[in-house]
């Protein structure tokens, strides 16, 4: 839900929904340095066996300053198998072992001329029981509907409930919405949640189509007492669909 109240409230948010040019142009670099730091974590992970999850995220935070970033754009979280299924991890990253069997996954971003980029990588420590790569199987199905789904003028709520959907009609929990814009802050207008059903939650909810400039995440979730899933990446909505800025995809090791 956006809480839209009127007048000049209203104009800023619908301005910093849909980002211009540049700010296209800005967000797309910042997402390419996402990716070379994506594309870095498996060789990294591998080369450091019994890693922590505090010195990962070390590691990315000093990758994003090295590649020319002013930083993280939030508090780096790395979960292994033992808290990748919570909710909230609290803290963001422990002297826990990272590269142990099972679910662990790593929610990270920067700050790129000061806009933000967002995303969850999983990471696939096998072997995995048989239920816990069905989450991994159903966290997929679950991405894969909402990006297929994504053209303009589709209202956010129809997406976020056809993904939240599927992940509960598979009889596994997704406690939280399906995404949010990204840009000046890590959390930016629009967001893709479901409709509300609470009567006075409804008198500020307003529908909110997807729209061609619009930057947001797609990050279906998982949550399990045997470990949790998340694929997230940053999406653009153009004016024949989306275009997935970022990369991740799950790690397997």
């Amino acid at each position: 839900m956006v809480c839209q109240p009127d007048g000049a409230s209203d104009q800023f948010i619908k301005a910093r929904a849909v980002k211009t040019a540049a700010e296209i142009e800005t967000l797309r670099e910042g997402a390419k340095v996402t990716n070379q730091i994506i594309a870095s974590i498996k060789d990294f992970i591998k080369s450091k066996p019994g890693l922590k999850e505090l010195d990962f995220a070390l590691y990315l935070e000093t990758e994003m300053k090295r590649l020319g970033a002013e930083g993280p754009s939030f508090e780096t979280l790395v979960a292994n198998r033992e808290r990748s299924g919570m909710i909230h991890q609290v803290p963001s990253a422990s002297e826990a072992q990272l590269d142990l069997p099972g679910l662990a996954l790593t929610d990270f971003g920067l700050m790129w001329k000061g806009y933000a980029t967002d995303v969850t990588v999983p990471l696939i420590f096998g072997p995995l029981s048989a239920e816990q790569q069905r989450i991994l199987d159903v966290n997929r199905e679950a991405y894969d509907l909402a990006i297929n789904m994504l053209k303009p003028g589709i209202p956010a709520h129809q997406v976020a409930e056809a993904a939240i959907g599927h992940i509960k009609s598979k009889g596994l929990n997704m406690p939280y919405g399906l995404g949010h814009g990204i840009g000046l802050e890590v959390h930016d207008p629009p967001r893709l949640a479901p409709k509300p059903t609470d009567p006075e939650m409804l008198k500020y909810w307003q529908e909110t189509p997807l729209q061609p400039g619009m930057i947001f995440t797609i990050e279906p979730g998982i949550t399990s007492d045997i470990g949790g899933c998340r694929i997230e990446n940053d999406v653009l909505m153009t004016d024949s669909g989306p275009e997935i800025l970022t990369t991740s995809e799950p790690i397997i090791f």
